[in-house]
Order: C-alpha cells, then sequence, then structure tokens
C-alpha cells in the first residue's frame, strides 16, 4: 500500500498523526534518543486502521478504556488493530496484567455494583463508596472487574511530537478539525528549515523541566494576585530562585526561533515571580539580586529587560542608593521600547533628583490633543473589575455599559457610525499588507507547515531579516496604495490562518474606508510599528474609530465638533488615567497626521425621571 493510500485508509485523524510524525523524523529525529528512535520507526510503518485508532486514542482522555466504547467506521475488526498495536509495544491491552485499580477505571457505577453483586457485597453507595469497597478486596476482585480494554503508551512522547508539528505547546491535533470545515486554512508557504527548535536533546530535557517547575511555582503562588499572598517560606522561594538562576546562561546559543521554547524562557519567569514576592514582602536585597541578573540577561526581550531594570531601581530606592538606582535605568534606556523608556525616565529622573545626579531626558512626547465629555450617567454593577454605566437601549430599557460603549453610543445619536477598535482591525490589516514579508523564506523562521506567523514574529530581529521587504511595502503605504494592496490581498488570503486577522469581526470595507481614511503617511507609520516591535505595538491604539460621515456636533462634548473624516478616540472616564503605551501611541499617530484624540468624560447625574429601569 502506499503512503497516500495508507493514509487514505487510515482517515483523517490518522493522516494528521502521519503528518505530524513525517515532519518529527525530518526535522528533529536529531532530538531523539535510541529508544524515541524505535517508537517512532514502529508508529510511522502503521497504516489504515492501526495508525487512526492511535491518533482517535491520542485525542482521548488518558485512561483505561472498555473495547466497547471505541467504535469508529474506519476501524472494522477492533480486536485485530489492538492486538498488532499491543505486540509493537504502543498499547496496553487487557492481555496485560492490569492491576485492580485501573479495572474500576472501566466501570460506571451500575457496573460497579453488579461487581459488588457478584462479590457478595453490598450494593449501595456512590462511586467512591463502591470503589473503596471493591479496593478492599484486592485480587479477588480482579474476575469480577476484568473486560477488555485498552490505552496508548507513549502519550507524552505523542503529544511533544504533535507539539513541534503544530509549534504550539499543546500538541492538540484536532485544531486541524476548524481548517477542514472550511471556517480557516493555512497558509501556503514552503518551510524554511534551520535549527529547529532546540539545539540539542540536553536543552529539550532542560526545558521540560524548567516549564514543570513553573507550573509548580505558579500553582504554590496561587497564580500572581494583588497581595501575592503565598505559603511559601523564604528559604522556598530561594531554591525555586537556585533552580532556575542556572538555566538563564545556557551552554548553547539560542537563536531568537528557539527562545520561545527554551528553558531560558521559563526560568526567567520563574525568577520574576519569585523576585516580585519578594519585593512585595519588603525583601529588597533578594529582589534585587535577581532584577540585576533579569535585567543582565541578554537573552531576554528588550522590553523585559527594561521592566526588570525599573524594578531594580526602584529596590535600590528602598535600600537607600538612588545613584545605583538612576544609573540602572539610564542605562537600559537606549535599547528599551519607548513605552517602556517613558517607565524608566519616570524613575531614574526621579532618583537622579534625589540623589543630585545627572539624568539626561528622552525625546519628549508631543502635546496630547484632548476634549471633556460630560454625559448624563448613573453608575451600574461593575463587572470584572471595570466601572459600568446604565446605558438605555431600544424599548426603553437599561444595561450595563463600559463607558467606551455610552460614548460610542452618544456618537451613534448624531448620526456618526462607530466601532470598537483598538488592536484588531489594525493586526488584520498589518497581516494581509504583510503577508508575503511575514512568510519570506527566511532561515529558521518557518520550520514548519502550519504556522500562521514566523517564530521571529515577536523578537528584535524580525525587521532586520527582512527589512528590503518591509520597507518596500512601507514606501508604497505612504505613496498611498494601502487600500488597492488590501484588497487584493484579501481576494488571495480571506481566510487563511494569519495571526492577528479576523476575518469576521472588522470586514473589507470598514477596513477599506479606514486606511483611506487615515491617507498613507499614517497608514504606513502605524504598520511600521507593528513591523519593528510587533508585541510590544499591540498594546494601547485608541478604543474607538468613527467613519467618515457628516460633520456633527456632540451635546456636552467641548471643544464640540465632530469632524467629517475618520477619527481615533481614546475614551477615559472617572478615575482613569492614560497609560505609557496609549501615551506613546498617541505620540506616533500625532506626528503621522492621523486624527487621534482623548476624550475624558465627565459623569453628570442623570435626572430622577430617567433613572434606568
Amino acid at each position: 500500500m502506499s503512503g497516500g493510500e495508507a493514509d487514505g485508509a487510515a482517515g483523517l485523524a490518522g493522516a494528521d498523526l502521519r503528518a505530524a510524525l513525517d515532519v518529527v523524523d525530518a526535522a528533529h529525529r536529531h532530538l531523539l534518543s535510541a529508544g524515541e528512535l524505535i517508537v517512532l520507526r514502529r508508529l510511522r510503518a502503521l497504516a489504515g486502521p492501526a495508525l487512526s485508532l492511535v491518533a482517535r486514542l491520542l485525542a482521548r482522555r488518558d485512561r483505561l478504556l472498555p473495547t466497547q466504547s471505541i467504535r469508529y467506521a474506519e476501524i472494522d475488526d477492533l480486536d485485530a488493530v489492538i492486538d498488532e498495536l499491543h505486540r509493537q509495544g504502543l498499547v496496553m491491552s487487557s492481555a496485560d496484567p492490569l492491576p485492580v485499580g485501573a479495572l474500576l477505571e472501566l466501570h460506571d457505577v451500575p457496573g460497579l455494583k453488579e461487581a459488588c453483586a457478584a462479590l457478595g457485597l453490598p450494593r449501595g453507595g456512590d462511586r467512591a463508596t463502591l470503589t473503596q469497597r471493591l479496593r478492599a478486596t484486592g485480587e479477588r476482585a480482579r474476575p469480577a472487574l476484568w473486560r477488555p480494554a485498552v490505552r496508548l503508551r507513549h502519550r507524552g512522547l505523542l503529544r511533544r511530537w504533535c507539539a513541534w508539528y503544530l509549534l504550539d505547546h499543546e500538541g492538540d491535533l484536532s485544531r486541524l478539525v476548524i481548517e477542514r470545515l472550511g471556517v480557516t486554512r493555512a497558509p501556503s508557504y514552503t518551510p524554511t528549515g534551520g535549527p529547529g527548535l532546540h539545539p540539542c536533546r540536553r536543552a529539550v530535557a532542560s526545558a521540560d523541566r524548567a516549564r514543570a517547575e513553573l507550573t509548580a511555582l505558579m500553582a504554590a503562588l496561587g497564580e500572581l494576585g494583588p497581595a501575592l499572598a503565598t505559603p511559601l517560606g523564604a528559604d522556598e522561594l530561594r531554591a525555586a530562585a537556585d533552580r532556575a538562576r542556572p538555566l538563564l546562561r545556557p551552554p548553547w546559543r539560542l537563536l531568537p526561533t528557539q527562545d520561545r521554547w527554551s528553558a531560558a524562557r521559563w526560568a526567567r519567569r520563574s525568577l520574576t515571580r519569585v523576585a516580585a514576592v519578594h519585593e512585595k514582602r519588603g525583601e529588597q536585597a533578594e529582589a534585587l539580586a535577581i532584577y540585576d541578573l533579569l535585567h543582565a540577561n541578554l537573552a531576554a526581550r528588550p522590553d523585559e529587560r527594561a521592566e526588570h531594570a525599573q524594578r531594580a531601581a526602584l529596590c535600590l530606592e528602598r535600600l537607600g542608593r538612588p545613584a545605583e538606582g538612576a544609573r540602572t535605568c539610564a542605562a537600559l534606556l537606549p535599547i528599551a521600547p519607548r513605552a517602556a523608556q517613558l517607565a524608566l525616565e519616570r524613575t531614574g529622573a526621579r532618583l537622579a533628583r534625589a540623589s543630585r545626579t545627572p539624568w539626561i531626558p528622552c525625546r519628549p512626547l508631543l502635546p496630547i490633543r484632548e476634549r471633556r465629555l460630560r454625559l448624563a450617567l448613573q453608575p451600574a454593577p461593575a463587572e470584572a473589575g471595570r466601572p459600568r454605566w446604565w446605558l438605555g437601549v431600544d424599548g426603553g430599557a437599561s444595561r450595563p455599559a463600559l463607558i467606551e460603549e455610552v460614548v460610542a453610543a452618544a456618537l451613534t445619536a448624531q448620526g456618526r457610525s462607530v466601532f470598537f477598535a483598538e488592536n484588531g482591525p489594525w493586526t488584520t490589516i498589518f497581516a494581509l499588507l504583510f503577508r508575503e514579508a511575514l512568510f519570506a523564506p527566511v532561515w529558521g523562521a518557518l520550520p514548519g507547515p502550519l504556522l500562521s506567523a514566523p517564530l521571529d514574529l515577536d523578537s528584535p530581529g524580525f525587521f532586520a531579516a527582512r527589512a528590503d521587504l518591509l520597507e518596500e511595502r512601507l514606501a508604497q503605504l505612504e505613496a498611498g496604495a494601502g487600500p488597492a494592496l488590501l484588497a487584493a490581498a484579501w481576494e488571495r488570503h480571506a481566510g487563511e490562518q494569519l495571526r492577528g486577522a479576523s476575518w469576521t469581526a472588522w470586514g473589507l470595507p470598514r477596513l477599506l474606508t479606514l486606511c483611506a481614511g487615515l491617507g498613507g503617511p499614517a497608514l504606513a507609520a502605524i504598520t511600521r510599528a507593528y513591523a519593528e516591535d510587533h508585541r510590544g505595538a499591540g498594546r494601547g491604539m485608541p478604543d474607538l474609530v468613527i467613519e467618515p460621515g457628516p460633520a456633527a456636533r456632540v451635546p456636552g462634548l467641548f471643544p464640540g465638533g465632530v469632524q467629517s473624516g475618520v477619527q481615533l478616540i481614546e475614551v477615559k472616564g472617572p478615575n482613569d488615567a492614560l497609560r505609557d503605551d496609549q501615551r506613546v501611541w498617541l505620540d506616533r499617530l500625532e506626528r503621522a497626521g492621523a486624527p487621534a484624540e482623548v476624550w475624558w468624560v465627565e459623569p453628570v447625574a442623570l435626572p430622577e425621571a430617567a433613572a434606568p429601569r
């Protein structure tokens, strides 16, 4: 039987698993031990129903399954398939000496009651009671509990291989079902090969251990909460840090495409959590030692290093060493992203003043265009920590709404079309306009066939590796070709799984209106920000987009005129403040000539007759 015929006989689940195994054999074989190579060889030798059953069992819960519960159209002779897989050492079956505890998993409550009756035991009670009763009989329960069953072996290994194939950390092949339903499809490109996800087998083992330790640490901390209440003592925190420190500088050189899979990444996250706990407890010296190590680590992203440097400076201030804190902030300013620069300068300049040391400021931001909007509002019960306000709807009823929804309703009442934007439409526009650059054949960036973006998209080297392609497209956008290029890209690529792209939330006409309304220079400036720092640019874009329409006056808005073209609005309610990333975006948009403003909403109490119902 040929490979294509085998895949057809195996069904879709088996075909997906075969594709994953083929990629592992071609690209990651050097990471496997001798025993794992044997398993890989045996799995790749499977065909038809045997391969399909392995894929089906992998998708189900990890437990002993009664064979009577396994029914798949592509598997005619289930017993023969299980016997074949058992001979290959790929499954456990009833032919193995299974423990009584495993046999108990095969039965529902009525089945457990029947087993109790067969042994002359009481039949009453829930599952836990019945299970305990049967366990107490030991081996005497085996004949009453035995039934044909199967369980997949090497599940963890298969999950890892599927993760390498899908290039995600879950390794769940069922996500490919969405593609087959016609909702989306994988982008078409040629994988680039390269160094792979891990440089050597030792790196795989280190990453596994580091991720397991991070998971355990986060469970012990109860996740990061406002108070960071944790039962961990100082010795336990110190031990966690000691285990993570050596992983920050591995003996191999990591490429940007490998960092997301490395032990160093998990180690940075673990150490950040440990340092935060020390800092919250007032243990500044312990926190400082960790932050110093983190912001000096060259493998970390610039925004991570800047954040750790600022935290280190605050620890130095509390330890009575403000001059050192100012120097720590100044040292990271040249490499920090713009939003991180604001935080570093705010802390560093303050510490420089306190210690009477020199400070060289960064380029200032442009003044922000601001307006005040007075609205008659009644507070509603808060949800998920954000204030809500009663918003009238059709029929005279009211519902709780965010402040952005209230402002959008006020604009809609004046005949202007408004939609919520933030990051979504811009990542869609970027993914379409720069689709060719994203999937350019950059060595190591596209090691597998199912990626929605190159692995280095969030790394500082993304732009440099494709500078010619990116600059050419940016020049075209600045010249005003954006709408035409967007329409052509939508026609060719609509439905592809492109990172950041939504094919249903915005629609092509709205995106074209947005691009045309902003103009070439503004569109080029916005997309350049995503090309230079895709991760950082995804934070801080204005909340609302006012689409083109007749000029209008909004009651309560000062100054009150809303122009006829596109406008980007950042909405701030009572007690809100602009974040650094929002300030950076407003500065960037102002420099590009984009109409962006901040509207500060001032609530006015509703008349008693208009109270919400």
